[in-house]
């Protein structure tokens, strides 16, 4: 076949994608317009109209609703949940933690996603530390969210707070760049100028931008839908229609730009620059309390295969600002049986991906551990 007829179907198809991508997001658009405005927090933060539970920041996105109860549901089981004072994630009692000692930060793996509240590795280490132990992990965050979620906290939270926590899931070096990607924000933009600003276009499959074309719109409204009733009044409807269109298509271009191979080499310095820059903003805050700062490394595991331990960039970088850290990948390698006929990893729920019971008490364990052994225990005592 011809190399011209080659190269016209391929932009042919992009471009069918592209038109249906602006039509689909201009319907979606028109029945966001239609629907009630969200109930106000305050001219920058009010609630999600999609998830009571939870409330929308002007820099990143949904944030957990103070004093509220939600249910969710893992492997055919439905638990419930409820936030604190703080928006922190209590056990299944409900119990307050009014000064704690020890912060946890995370995504859904550290907030216990599919196991009640009194299972997660942060209440088990409350049993264990015999001190309060605050849950601030929000599920899907990375970390330059978590930054901001620490950042966030009240001063009564964090007052006589001795360590902070921080699950780092490898995952998060793709979700800082692709939620800063839409945000303009000034850490959004500081880390742009580091892991987007300044770049060429580079060839891309159609693959790849098909990928993107369609995995970001359904973020790129939500922002719109909320944005838009920011000023407690609704604006132009064709003009806000614009917006999120380019808002979408900028944020899709940016990270085009990022690389089209995520796992080249160029593209790894973007993401581990941007990691470098997240965790300086989260280690200055830890700073600020005159904190301990332990981070624990989960990568992106998928079953049968081993996890891998930390590499070495990123583990140079997590060492620059932590004062101590745990590679989760050995201990939970360990419990591997080679040969076996298990369907899933026995630290995590089967069908879900989330640590189970057993994983989150291994994590508990292994942090008693760590802080007994550098002394810690003693000053949190």
């Amino acid at each position: 076949m011809p190399k011209r007829s080659i190269l016209f179907r391929s932009a042919a198809r992009i471009t069918l994608v592209v038109i249906s991508t602006t039509i689909g997001i201009a319907l979606a658009a028109t029945v966001m317009a239609l629907v009630d405005p969200p109930v106000h927090h305050n001219a920058s933060v009010h609630i999600d109209p999609a998830n009571p539970t939870s409330r929308y920041d002007d820099y990143f996105g949904g944030i957990p609703l103070a004093g509220t109860h939600g249910t969710a549901s893992a492997n055919n089981k439905t638990y419930d949940f409820w936030y604190g004072r703080f928006a922190q994630r209590l056990d299944s009692k409900g119990r307050e933690a009014s000064s704690p000692s020890v912060i946890v930060l995370g995504c859904s793996l550290a907030w216990g996603a599919g196991v009640d509240g009194d299972k997660t590795f942060a209440a088990m280490l409350e049993r264990g530390l015999g001190q309060e132990v605050l849950n601030a992990a929000v599920s899907g965050t990375g970390t330059i969210y978590m930054a901001r979620r620490l950042e966030m906290l009240p001063t009564e939270a964090k007052r006589s707070v001795n360590t902070v926590i921080y699950l780092l899931y490898e995952d998060h070096l793709y979700r800082n760049v692709r939620r800063c990607a839409a945000m303009d924000n000034p850490i959004c933009l500081q880390l742009r100028s580091i892991a987007f600003e300044n770049d060429q276009p580079t060839e891309h499959s159609p693959t790849y931008t098909i990928e993107w074309l369609f995995g970001g719109p359904y973020e790129m409204m939500t922002h719109w839908y909320l944005d838009q009733y920011v000023d407690g009044t609704r604006r132009s409807f064709g003009k806000d229609v614009l917006w999120s269109l380019y808002r979408f298509y900028a944020a899709a271009d940016r990270l085009m730009h990022l690389e089209p191979d995520w796992n080249s080499s160029a593209a790894r310095t973007k993401l581990t620059a941007a990691l470098d820059y997240s965790l300086g903003v989260m280690a200055s805050q830890v700073r600020t309390l005159n904190a301990r700062f332990l981070i624990l490394w989960v990568p992106i595991y998928s079953y049968p295969r081993p996890l891998t331990a930390m590499p070495k960039d990123i583990a140079a970088i997590v060492t620059k600002y932590a004062d101590d850290t745990i590679d989760l990948a050995g201990p939970f390698n360990a419990m591997l049986t080679a040969g076996s006929s298990q369907q899933a990893y026995p630290f995590t729920i089967p069908n879900d991906g989330h640590f189970n019971e057993k994983g989150h008490q291994i994590i508990a364990d292994l942090i008693v551990a760590r802080l007994r052994e550098r002394h810690v225990l003693r000053e949190l005592r």
